[in-house]
């Protein structure tokens, strides 16, 4: 029997858990409870086992490691005393939302412009997403890496966020940025665990915001010391990479569509077309692609964001099948060719 296909929720919901996963969570709760230290107060830098854990898992050293929430909550120390914060775009737009409340100017631009900044303001802190930034997927280079690690040897504050590590696990980071990061894309935001790396190391009071209570951290140190994150990787976005790249692959070269891709789950369609990005975003449901406006990450051009957590590998044919036949309705004349090999 032939399956129907509902519609495709491109829209990138976060969590690779599956029952081992979540078995093997439940083992590690249970632990945690058990511990006689389950309801004291963590240090603000958090429980060192964790620390090491998460350096462990992460390749950093644990003693310039801190235990946080996620990465939201790390915004106000990290911009405190700042003026101005130049953030990339595109990107997900909660950090300049939290900046502005902090009374903090925001100017967003492209990594060339940001990385050919000059001077030596204190006042400045610059940020970008590597690797894998959502929504393209771009990923720095080793040059780009050391030119942040020259901007940061001016005095200038770089924080680089690392929520899709796993992604590209080996890509070039600069050593004299604050690096942050969190599991939520792997286990989801409920998870509520991150870290931040200092090139100045943890310190006795970092981070400002604290981070989760003890028992929580207890049971993450035995799920990661039990190797827990490699069936969240795999399934919350090394499998959606994949299929990310196989929607490429699928797709046939569409005039006035372009991909935009690097790598990791999610990818951007830019479009040329006077039609409004609702209207966009509305066709593609009403053809069964639900997908993410790229207003929604500072795109400058007209676009909208595909991610490929939610759904299996035998929807990715469908999905660029569903998108060619949506191409139908934004253009006047659609044109596809053979994709250049």
């Amino acid at each position: 029997m032939s399956r129907s296909f509902g519609a495709m929720n491109l829209t990138g919901p976060s969590g690779g858990w599956t029952d081992s996963s979540r078995a093997l969570w439940r083992r590690c709760v249970e632990a945690a409870l058990d511990d006689g230290d389950a309801w004291q107060t963590p240090p603000r830098t958090g429980l060192p086992r964790l620390r090491q854990a998460l350096a462990a898992v992460v390749g950093l050293d644990g003693e310039r490691l801190a235990v946080t929430s996620g990465i939201r909550g790390q915004v106000p120390a990290l911009l405190g005393g700042a003026r101005t914060l130049l953030i990339e775009r595109p990107s997900f737009q909660s950090i300049p939302v939290l900046a502005r409340r902090q009374g903090v100017s925001v100017h967003t631009v492209d990594w060339e412009e940001l990385l050919r900044t000059e001077g030596t303001d204190d006042g400045r802190v610059l940020w970008l997403t590597s690797p894998a930034r959502n929504p393209d997927g771009r990923t720095l280079t080793r040059p780009e890496a050391a030119r942040l690690d020259e901007l940061a040897g001016r005095n200038r504050a770089v924080v680089v966020n690392q929520a899709y590590l796993w992604s590209e696990p080996g890509s070039p980071r600069p050593g004299a940025a604050t690096l942050i990061g969190s599991l939520h894309k792997l286990a989801g935001g409920g998870c509520v665990l991150g870290w931040q790396w200092s090139p100045g190391g943890a310190g006795p009071d970092r981070p400002a915001g604290g981070g989760p209570p003890m028992a929580w951290q207890l049971a993450w140190t035995r799920f990661l010391e039990q190797d827990g994150l490699a069936d969240l990787a795999e399934h919350g976005l090394h499998g959606p990479a994949r299929r990310c790249r196989r929607f490429i692959e699928t797709l046939p070269e569409l005039a006035g569509v372009r991909v935009r891709y690097g790598g990791g789950p999610s990818l951007l369609l830019e479009i040329d077309t006077p039609v409004p990005e609702a209207r966009l975003v509305a066709t593609l449901a009403e053809h069964g692609v639900l997908v993410g406006a790229g207003t929604a990450f500072g795109c400058a051009s007209t676009a909208v964001r595909l991610c490929f957590t939610g759904v299996d590998d035998d929807e990715v044919d469908i999905c660029a099948h569903r998108v060619q036949e949506s191409a139908r309705s934004f253009f006047d004349s659609p044109a596809a060719t053979e994709r250049s090999r």
